[in-house]
């Protein structure tokens, strides 16, 4: 069989499952099947039970043991890090907006009548 006597479409049709219309082709079929069923199947119960286990036990050995002034502390340290980030946020966006004001002021001094920024230049004389 050289690669010549085959055509895309029974290539097509073998990969996709369909029967192909060449014979050594159609032949592969049965062999194509139990190759996949062999090895694409679930795996073994009981590894998966093992590897269940397994992580269970690595995660309950990983958690830190919790203690009511360590959750006390945790819980502070959030309360201030939500109102430093919301008064940080806050900063950020007064900064912005008088930098672009102050920008637009700048921009406008040299406004010539007829320009966009005339009006500006007006209101700020």
């Amino acid at each position: 069989m050289s690669k010549s006597q085959i055509s895309d479409r029974d290539i097509e049709r073998f990969f996709s499952g369909q029967v192909p219309e060449d014979e050594v082709l159609a032949e592969l079929m049965p062999r194509l099947h139990d190759w996949h069923a062999r090895h694409s199947g679930q795996p073994a119960a009981d590894k998966v039970a093992v590897f269940a286990v397994e992580a269970s036990q690595i995660a309950l050995a990983s958690q830190p043991e919790s203690t009511p002034a360590a959750a006390t502390r945790e819980r502070s340290g959030r309360k201030l890090f939500h109102r430093l980030s919301y008064q940080l946020g806050v900063g950020l966006a007064a900064l912005v907006l008088i930098s672009g004001m102050t920008g637009v002021a700048v921009a406008s001094n040299e406004a010539a009548p007829g320009d966009a920024l005339y009006g500006v230049d007006r209101a700020l004389e």
